[in-house]
């Protein structure tokens, strides 16, 4: 469906400068594909409590994010599709790693500050469902090769994916999403969904709100923020608004924590749509598992 905010007259095709940027936000948020120019990248919960365990309050909690998303521009009769799919784990106990998690509200801040370790991981990482079955492997370095996809759409919206893991360091696990289906499409108008390339500029001193026409009841906004010097060193913000509401903030106390942008250095990878989201639960481990379709990604100079 088009957006009615767009031009009713057929446009010329985005020039491959034009594009640059989009697939520079998928290789972002996917982590450092081979191929991809810039930095690395990899997000609140919703959990069903009466499918997993209670957690383990005698051991201190560890994190994974596991993150499969599309993304979809159109406009006239041009429509631009991509996907990607990545995985991270941090263990804030873990020697060397300096890893940490901060939550303020409906946002959470994930971030490993370690100059050399060994990140753990849950082995090979299997995603079925979508218009093709992808596996996540993990490097000698414990990150995981990421999955990109530049000219499709691998997780429809509405589509069940079950996602699993073999089981290393983080125990065996598998659980089942569906990537939220609200009607029409995602209409984002703050940062511009209008334009093809999505560039924000974000100073780390100030809230950054984001907007959209607002979805019907129920739903769900998954918004994230990610920046990474290398494979290992993260930092991810994660962020789960109400659809209906219009509007959700990476709040400054949060955006505060990110590299200055220097030039490519420390440019940071944006993603936001509508989501399916969940918490898999492994003691110690906490999964943080999001499903978006039909969102939009860009790029962010952080200042």
């Amino acid at each position: 469906m088009q957006n009615p905010s767009l031009s009713t007259a057929t446009p010329a095709r985005p020039s491959l400068q034009s594009r640059l940027p989009v697939v520079f936000a998928l290789c972002g948020l996917v982590s450092a594909a081979t191929g991809c120019p810039g930095p690395t990248m990899t997000t609140n919960d919703v959990v069903d409590m009466s499918s997993t365990p209670s957690p383990d309050m005698t051991t201190p909690a560890r994190y994974g994010l596991l993150r499969a998303f599309s993304t979809t521009y159109s406009n006239g009769t041009f429509t631009l599709n991509s996907s990607g799919a990545t995985a991270l784990f941090m263990d804030p106990t873990q020697q060397g790693a300096a890893c940490q998690r901060q939550v303020q509200g409906e946002c959470t801040l994930y971030m490993c500050e370690g100059t050399s370790f060994t990140a753990p991981n849950a082995g090979m990482i299997n995603i079925t469902g979508g218009t093709q079955n992808i596996t996540l492997t993990p490097r000698t370095d414990g990150s995981y090769d990421p999955f990109v996809h530049s000219t499709a759409n691998v997780f429809p919206s509405g589509q069940l994916l079950t996602i699993s893991g073999a089981g290393a360091m983080v125990p065996a696990f598998s659980t089942s999403i569906t990537p939220t289906t609200p009607p029409g499409t995602f209409a984002l108008t703050n940062p511009d969904g209008n334009r093809a390339s999505i560039t924000l500029t974000l100073p780390k001193s100030q809230d950054y709100q984001m907007t959209w026409t607002a979805l019907p009841t129920g739903t769900k906004v998954a918004a994230e923020l990610v920046q990474s010097p290398d494979n290992n060193r993260s930092i991810t913000l994660e962020c789960l608004f109400d659809g209906p509401r219009g509007n959700g903030t990476f709040p400054s106390s949060l955006l505060s924590r990110f590299l200055t942008t220097n030039g490519q250095t420390g440019v940071g990878a944006f993603l936001i749509g509508p989501a399916g989201a969940l918490t898999e639960r492994q003691s110690p481990w906490e999964i943080s598992v999001v499903a978006v379709s039909g969102g939009r990604a860009g790029t962010a100079t952080l200042q």
